[in-house]
């Protein structure tokens, strides 16, 4: 945005007119040319360091922060403090100019009578000290303002609301930063809705020195507010019809700039796409629409992913995984994972198929193979999943039916207890929300999971289960150093048939992210042998104390609680412990040392974690 102020002092009055003149670019200010620009933040980048020995040594007293800046900046003079040597006229010629020039530095922030006194003092080996006194005085402050929109956009609550939360109002101190900001508000407000005709025809801030006063007047005609027309997609690998999905707005539509916005989140959640951008072709405008513009880039169609983990429970192991992210133009995708550790092997592939009428809505049909060998578990199981994935109100939901085979031992492993087999199909709806800008390592937020089973012998089950699991997570800010972290977990299943329920369909105990202190799955009821078998309910909680003593690096001290039970009445089991936390570049790393309060299953326990706060 190029601005040109020009100021005149009237003779009949003692009042500063100030016009801007200005292109019709909404989305800036006014811009300094760059040689002054440069020179400006030049100075700005020096002020508040310390003195460096130039043939001038300056001292600003009297304003600081933004205003000490400002000056600092406005100053010629300031320039020989990086200097070694000025010519005394020259050196003449800035002291004069300097008081004028820090007077003019601090009108934008309201200061209009400033008095500046500027003392110059010989220096041995030819420096000069220069110090530049300033007494800011009264600041203007508005007395009458004037904000109004003609045109179609007079009634338009976008447009009226940004007019209504216009700055400085009658009363504030007259900052021009902070006028600027408001005035360029209402020009982004005019384009965000189509007003593209819009043009600024009065801009005016009359200043009364003596009086210390200032009067605003701004006036904008809108034009006509244009409609979405004809789209242009170019670079997608899909038809036209398929890309229709995903863009929020109708051929004919008021334009709205949140359209817009909505319509690039979706193209950029569906993993179609590397690049993306969507524009109006303003200068194509013509019979109150403009067409739009969806440039696109595919994204790379394969995607393989290597990793090496160590997991409580499981021992160290290695994840393999592969996505076809489309493969035809309806936007079908595969995704396959692979896990091989020390106790469990397991193998998931889904089939994804878009919903041919919701964008964010995906069929789903999976399978995947466990083979678990853990201290707890002695098991292989089959699973066929059916179903709907949605996002919906920014919560992630899956409504599916599942059928799950199973085969296992949990607890006893003597030669004579025999395993047990079950079928289980069950329908499931399960629910995810985090309320959180930064789910990874937030500031303040929470998160929300919940599920519901239902499995009944009329479906083909060999159990009958009716099972709810929910669970919660809290994080909230304590100084500017600290976070409290919390967790609830709360599960509850129905069934008379507990001892041929598949472990997967069971709630266990104990160890990292649960009630650490102690081993992984070990809390609960035991059987004859003295080894846990899980339970049909659980509820576990954690409070944790956070803080940071570096960057990146924070130290961290809690308590877990918790059991899973048969009856109603819960046994907790505690644990406390230490722990240091680093937030890496690919997510929160976690080292703890805990200590189980319980004299027989309890004990020093050290854990390695990663993932999400959230």
């Amino acid at each position: 945005m190029i601005v040109t102020v020009r100021a005149r002092r009237l003779v009949a009055a003692s009042f500063i007119a100030v016009s801007v003149i200005a292109s019709a670019d909404p989305m800036g200010g006014p811009e300094a040319a760059p040689d002054e620009r440069s020179a400006a933040e030049a100075r700005r980048a020096a002020v508040d360091q310390a003195p460096l020995a130039g043939v001038v040594e300056l001292s600003i007293e009297g304003v600081d922060g933004e205003m000490r800046q400002a000056v600092f900046a406005a100053l010629d003079i300031a320039r020989y403090t990086t200097r070694r040597t000025i010519g005394s006229a020259r050196l003449d010629r800035l002291v004069r100019e300097a008081e004028s020039q820090a007077r003019a530095a601090l009108e934008p922030f309201g200061h209009y009578r400033a008095e500046v006194e500027v003392v110059r003092t010989p220096l041995p080996d030819r420096r000069h000290r220069i110090e530049v006194g300033i007494v800011p005085g009264e600041p203007v402050r508005v007395v009458a303002l004037e904000v109004e929109v003609d045109g179609e956009a007079r009634d338009d609550p976008a447009i009226v609301a940004a007019i209504a939360e216009f700055r400085p109002r009658v009363g504030d101190v007259l900052d021009h930063r902070v006028y600027e900001n408001a005035k360029a508000a209402i020009e982004r407000a005019l384009v965000r809705h189509g007003y593209f005709d819009r043009r600024t025809t009065e801009r005016r801030v009359a200043v009364s020195r003596a009086e210390s006063s200032a009067r605003v007047r701004l006036r904008f005609e809108s034009g006509p507010r244009y409609r979405f027309g004809a789209r242009r997609i170019e670079g997608a690998q899909f038809p036209d019809a398929f890309m229709a999905r995903f863009i929020a707005w109708d051929e004919g539509a008021p334009y709205e700039q949140q359209a817009i916005e909505a319509t690039q989140n979706r193209l950029a959640a569906s993993g179609f796409f590397a690049g993306l951008e969507i524009e109006p072709l303003v200068d194509e405008r013509s019979e109150g629409s403009v067409p739009m513009r969806i440039g696109t880039v595919p994204s790379n169609p394969a995607v393989w992913s290597l990793g090496a983990f160590v997991e409580t429970g499981y021992g160290a192991g290695v994840r393999v995984g592969h996505e076809r992210r489309w493969l035809n133009d309806r936007g079908h995708s595969v995704r396959a994972s692979l896990e091989l550790s020390e106790a469990l092997i397991e193998t998931v592939a889904e089939y994804r198929i878009p919903h041919p009428s919701a964008h964010r809505a995906t069929w789903v049909l999976g399978a995947g193979w466990r083979d678990e060998q853990s201290n707890v578990v002695d098991g292989r199981s089959w699973r066929v999943q059916g179903g709907l994935s949605t996002i919906w109100r920014e919560w992630s939901g899956l409504a599916s039916i599942n059928a799950l085979y199973g085969d296992f031992r949990v607890g006893a492993r003597r030669p004579d207890v025999r395993p047990q087999t079950a079928l289980v199909v069950f329908p499931e709806v399960s629910a995810t929300r985090v309320f959180a800008r930064d789910r990874i390592r937030p500031r303040e937020g929470f998160s929300l999971s919940v599920r519901g089973r239902l499995a009944d012998t009329a479906l083909g089950s060999d159990v009958d289960l009716r099972q709810l699991r929910a669970e919660g997570r809290h994080v909230l800010p304590i100084g500017e150093a600290s976070r409290l972290l919390s967790r609830l977990e709360l599960g509850w299943t129905d069934t008379d048939q507990f001892r041929r329920l598949p472990p997967e369909l069971r709630f266990f105990a104990g160890g990292q992210g649960s009630v650490r202190g102690y081993d992984w799955q070990s809390l609960g009821p035991l059987d004859p042998d003295g080894r846990p078998f899980g339970g049909p309910r659980v509820a576990t909680a954690t409070i944790e104390y956070e803080r940071e003593f570096r960057p990146a690096f924070s130290w961290a001290a809690f308590v877990d609680g918790g059991n899973v039970f048969f009856d109603r009445k819960v046994r907790p089991e505690y644990g406390a412990g230490l722990g240091i936390r680093w937030a890496s570049p690919v997510g929160p790393i976690r080292i703890d040392v805990a200590r189980g309060f319980d004299a027989e299953r309890g004990g020093w326990k050290l854990y390695l974690s990663a993932g999400p706060d959230l």
